[in-house]
């Protein structure tokens, strides 16, 4: 009967700390884990006032084709396969059609991970909308150290950067100033036949320099298309009375297509309670050993 006894014991520990599979991919160098994308979606626009920026009336309505964004085959038209594990409908344009009814052009939903088109007739020039991204449950996202979430932006090519800013909020309803950053890096998709020069280009945002302070917390992130009026200021916040320096993007350049969001840095549940981590298997094996030997020391005496 002992060996039975033990036998469970050892079976225990093992069960307890078998750890989650994580949901982990790289694109354009930078590595996140899906099960912390943002899967909540809304609009801004319809003529509002938001951190100092003038938005036009309406919102956004489309969404791109499929990409080859975390996919290993397929194309556009016929489909993609993805890595093994990757959800394509965490991407915006799936997050906008699902929860905004946002559609291709002839009123279907991708089939793949897409995008979506800012602002409303890709036209930007004097034209803004946006998106905005959060987490269900309520679930915010910490400042931890060196860049804390990344954009991944639709593009054409590797040279066909395109403008567009973003500012993030807290679980208060504080908001954080519109800030403009330059790409870190661009990688083409995975399309079959044939290569294409599309891809995405990813931008790291540190929300230390959006003023949080470190292990300070968002729950929210807002992105919305650059005008051609607007400046950037020399610490990269977007400035809308013209007294910064002129962002450089031409006309044509004022129409991204922003299509995933991803965390970098710990999601967590702020009003969860402390968890206790469980020492190692080892340590509970030999704890459930000596419990067992004193049980024995006892009959024995």
């Amino acid at each position: 009967m002992k060996y039975a006894v033990l036998a469970a014991f050892a079976a225990i520990p093992l069960a307890l700390a078998a750890p989650a599979q994580a949901a982990s991919f790289t694109f354009a160098t930078f590595t996140f884990d899906q099960d912390d994308t943002p899967d909540t979606f809304g609009l801004l626009g319809n003529g509002a006032t938001i951190g100092g920026a003038t938005f036009s009336s309406g919102n956004a309505t489309r969404i791109t084709r499929s990409v080859g964004f975390n996919s290993v085959s397929g194309n556009a038209n016929a489909g993609f396969v993805g890595e093994p594990g990757f959800d394509p409908s965490l991407s915006l344009g799936r997050l906008g059609n699902a929860q905004a009814g946002l559609t291709q052009s002839d009123g279907s939903n991708c089939l793949f991970a897409c995008a979506i088109n800012l602002p409303n007739g890709n036209d930007g020039r004097t034209v803004r909308h946006g998106i905005e991204v959060s987490w269900s449950g309520g679930l915010v996202l910490t400042n931890g150290t060196g860049d804390d979430f990344v954009v991944f932006e639709s593009a054409s090519s590797s040279t066909g950067v395109e403008g567009y800013m973003v500012r993030v909020g807290t679980a208060g309803g504080a908001f954080s100033d519109w800030r403009f950053e330059t790409f870190d890096a661009f990688e083409n998709y995975t399309v079959s036949p044939g290569a294409t020069g599309e891809g995405a280009h990813a931008t790291g945002f540190d929300l230390a320099s959006f003023g949080l302070g470190i292990n300070d917390t968002i729950n929210v992130i807002q992105l919305a298309n650059l005008i051609t009026a607007d400046t950037i200021g020399a610490d990269g916040r977007v400035l809308f009375d013209g007294t910064g320096a002129a962002h450089g993007f031409g006309s044509s350049s004022l129409d991204p297509d922003p299509l995933y969001i991803a965390a970098l840095s710990a999601v967590i549940d702020p009003n969860a309670s402390a968890v206790v981590p469980l020492p190692p298997a080892g340590f509970l094996l030999l704890g459930a050993l000596g419990t067992l030997g004193f049980f024995r020391r006892r009959k024995a005496g």
